[in-house]
């Protein structure tokens, strides 16, 4: 029994459990409603099958057009979105999502004093510059004493 056939076996019953009884129009148009291939591009299909949502329609075009049909590409993207979604970033910050696939992936998780730290907090060598320092003392709630 193919899967269409099995579907309408599954229709016919489901309306006869209800007295309705199996009008082939009705069932074909159920079939046809249930069969409908999705209108939204594959990249934004993997996006909804990590996230659970769908992204903004105003992003499908772009979505479509940076990762394209490639199944290779398609599988790097959902891997990046799970990784997104695992750390725990918003799946709505589209601009940081595409931003680092487009750049080979998320950075490793860092440290505190490795290089992703120190070039946030303005270390030259093994010391902060004075802006890097002020930066500092004001996210620690320090006055500049």
């Amino acid at each position: 029994m193919t899967a269409p056939a099995a579907l309408r076996g599954k229709i016919e019953n489901a309306l006869l459990a209800h007295n309705i009884a199996p009008d082939s129009d009705l069932v074909n148009a159920l079939l046809a409603v249930m069969e409908k291939p999705s209108k939204a591009p594959a990249a934004v299909e993997r996006y909804r099958y990590v996230f659970q949502r769908y992204p903004g329609k105003e992003f499908w075009e772009g979505m479509a057009q940076a990762i394209g049909e490639d199944p290779a590409a398609l599988d790097l993207w959902e891997a990046h979105c799970r990784d997104w979604h695992n750390r725990g970033y918003r799946p709505n910050n589209y601009s940081g999502l595409f931003d680092s696939f487009k750049n080979g992936g998320l950075d490793d998780r860092t440290k505190t004093g490795t290089r992703t730290t120190q070039s946030k907090l303005g270390l030259v060598g093994n010391s902060l510059s004075d802006e890097g320092l002020d930066f500092a003392r004001r996210a620690a709630g320090h006055s500049g004493d």
